[in-house]
């Protein structure tokens, strides 16, 4: 629909021209004005098509209406077709193109031409007027665009800072740079920066301006557990959502005030592993804000991924390299004590085989007494090497029938000088049947491990720890119609308990509810490991607060029951035979030259295999019995052996060591017809050398 304004102070002329207009021109709205004045008010007010003006108003010519219509910005669009009388000249219609008249039309007007003329006017009026909503299109998309163009690279340079962070600061640092950056793009006071962690907590290792809460930001960080999750930044975390909110807030007594939130979670492959939050803003967050933030978000969550992996190998490294200098330092411990114990038992030879010819050589009395006192205090040290030889054992487990009531007994005398003197410690040892098949070392380890686990989890001021052992009826896995009997050790503590989330993590490698500097990980592992291999369970119960119970099942085995033995009293076993005796100790072989010419034997003695070996050589019949240490300096007892089977191979050999070491094959295969443990008593050796001497006859 076309507007056209006429203006024109003679009634005649704007009736003929409405009339003409309204005939040839569709759709035509028409607006008349008698004066100058009110052409240009309905100008502005109604916003024509085109403009007729005559030249000749009774109020201003139409020269000056044109001027002043082309001054106005609200007009000056408008296109204006002057109406001038045949005698108009030249000078005047320049005057009226001057003044911004578009065209020109004589008086009288001729119908066809008018028409022509407005139909052109208003085909240029239109294209005039797309040309300008282009222009403003078009200017306003490249104000958009670079608008948007100046916030992409500001949004740029900030995801290279914050990338560049993440290359260069070092550990926690990276979080409060990050952070710091964050808000000063944002315009915030506020700033939290958290990641969660492989427990499935929120830690916070940077919190900007937090004072208020009482928070320190000394602190190394602060650990929101999924239980805690709450407010806009639980919800943003549960929802996987940017959320920004403004007051009122519902806040704990003594939180710092809030008026504006933005946070928004750091997503990796649709996991939340994190968050940012930023608030108090001097104004709303808007959307674009909103859009920034998210960005960022975006853009951390990998290099966040990335780094708490690396961390969590790097923990897991330190892990490796803790446990292999502990398993180093275990290696070197039992080395030496394996070494001192060998040594240790050849001077307890010595001690305890001199101290029984001594008992033999006086009469009854005080003297007597007190070598009686020296031997039994000789027992006890046997014990003890015995147990460090146990330790110190690099081969195989040695699984064997084994009374586990006497280990447990005999590990707890060793261990309570070690537990903490504020735990009152309570053993009740009830088994009726406690034989198993295993590894005294292994029931060892069993039990230390959690008395030691039991013991880091009790409070420095009090505690009690309870080891208990008794017999169990327990259906068999295999066939639940019978039973079978176990062995039930159990270790009971009066700790800090453990908590639920974490009782099915705490036999995993390298899992611990302690410090890291406090524990490996690795205790409760080695435990449930054992307790397997030995076809057992272990079962945990724990109540936060109340302590904790650790309860191993071992099955037990049948065995005859041993008759009860009376004291041997009989008188040692005497020989005439030969015997060859090999050992680099000379206090060993003085001892067993003197217990062996007691018994009646004759002995040849020397503290070198080589050169026994060539005794031995020289006159191979002579002998009717050798005699020979496992560990000698230039040649094992196992070597010496064999060599002289090479010599003469009918010979039984009798092999003294501190304990059973790995020989390269049986021992049959190199003579040895029997094996005496040192440190060795008179009766020993002297049944040994009967039964060896007695069966080769």
């Amino acid at each position: 629909m076309s507007r056209i304004l006429v203006i024109d102070d003679k009634q005649d002329n704007l009736i003929i021209a409405s009339a003409m207009l309204k005939t040839q021109i569709a759709d035509c709205t028409l607006l008349l004005a008698r004066t100058g004045t009110q052409g240009i008010e309905k100008a502005k007010s109604e916003s024509p098509d085109v403009i007729l003006l005559d030249i000749l108003i009774s109020d201003m010519n139409g020269y000056e209406v044109c001027r002043k219509l082309k001054e106005d910005a609200a007009t000056n669009h408008i296109p204006i077709i002057m109406l001038t009388a045949a005698k108009t000249g030249y000078e005047g219609r320049i005057k009226g193109l001057e003044t911004g008249a578009d065209a020109f039309l004589t008086t009288p007007i001729n119908e066809s031409e008018l028409i022509a003329q407005v139909k052109v006017t208003l085909r240029v009026k239109k294209a005039e007027d797309q040309l300008r909503i282009d222009k403003y299109l078009l200017e306003k998309i490249v104000t958009e665009r670079t608008r948007a163009l100046e916030d992409s690279r500001r949004e740029l340079a900030i995801r290279n800072r914050i990338a560049n962070i993440f290359l260069t600061v070092e550990d926690e640092e990276v979080f409060e740079h990050v952070m710091t950056i964050i808000i000063d793009a944002l315009r915030s006071r506020l700033g939290l920066f958290g990641y969660i962690d492989s427990e499935g907590s929120l830690v916070c290792p940077f919190m900007k301006n937090w004072q208020d809460c009482r928070i320190s930001e000394s602190e190394k960080a602060m650990i929101f557990p999924p239980e805690t999750w709450s407010g806009l930044w639980g919800k943003a975390l549960k929802e996987k959502k940017t959320i920004r909110a403004s007051e009122p807030f519902h806040l704990p007594e003594g939180h710092i005030p809030l008026k504006h939130v933005l946070c928004s979670p750091m997503l990796y492959h649709e996991k939340a592993i994190g968050i940012l939050l930023i608030a108090n803003k001097e104004t709303d967050y808007d959307e674009k804000d909103r859009l920034l933030l998210q960005a960022m978000s975006a853009q951390i969550a990998p290099i966040l991924y990335a780094k708490l992996q690396k961390d969590a190998q790097e923990k897991q490294r330190r892990h490796l390299e803790d446990q292999l200098r502990y398993t180093r330092k275990m290696e070197a411990i039992g080395t030496l004590a394996g070494g001192i114990a060998h040594d240790f038992n050849n001077i307890l030879a010595a001690i305890i085989g001199f101290a029984e010819l001594a008992s033999m050589n006086i009469p009854d009395g005080v003297a007597k007494g007190q070598i009686k006192e020296v031997l039994q205090s000789g027992y006890r040290a046997k014990h003890i090497i015995r147990k460090l030889l146990d330790f110190s054992r690099t081969e195989k487990e040695d699984l064997r029938p084994v009374r586990i009531g006497a280990i447990v007994a005999e590990s707890l005398q060793t261990l309570k000088p070690s537990f903490p003197s504020h735990i009152e410690v309570h053993q009740t040892i009830s088994a009726i049947s406690d034989t198993i098949m295993a590894d005294p070392a292994q029931i060892r380890q069993i039990l230390s491990n959690l008395c030691a686990n039991a013991c880091q989890s009790m409070p420095s001021d009090a505690g009690t720890l309870e080891i208990s052992l008794s017999s169990v009826e327990m259906e068999k896995s295999e066939s639940p119609d019978k039973t079978r009997s176990y062995v039930r050790l159990a270790v009971r503590d009066t700790g800090v308990g453990i908590k639920p989330e974490m009782l099915e993590r705490i036999f995993d490698p390298y899992f611990s509810t302690k410090d890291r500097y406090e524990g490996t990980g690795l205790g409760l592992a080695v435990v449930q490991g054992i307790v397997r291999r030995l076809d057992g369970t272990i079962n945990v119960q724990s109540q936060v607060g109340i302590g904790s119970t650790f309860e191993v099942f071992l099955p037990c085995i049948e065995v005859e029951s041993p008759q009860l033995q009376t004291p041997d009293v009989k008188p040692l076993p005497r020989g005439k035979e030969k015997i060859l005796m090999v050992d680099d100790e000379k206090p060993v072989l003085n001892l067993v030259q003197q217990m062996l010419y007691r018994l009646g034997y004759d002995v040849v003695i020397n503290t070198n295999p080589a050169s026994a070996l060539e005794i031995f050589r020289k006159n191979p019949k002579d002998f009717d019995l050798v005699m020979t240490d496992m560990k000698m300096p230039e040649m094992s007892g196992e070597e010496f052996a064999r060599a002289i089977i090479a010599i003469r191979p009918e010979v039984p050999i009798i092999l003294c060591t501190a304990h059973r070491e790995k020989l390269h094959g049986k021992l049959s295969d190199v003579g040895i017809k029997e094996v005496i443990i040192k440190p060795f008593s008179m009766r020993d050796i002297a049944y040994a050398i009967r039964r060896v001497s007695d069966a080769h006859a």
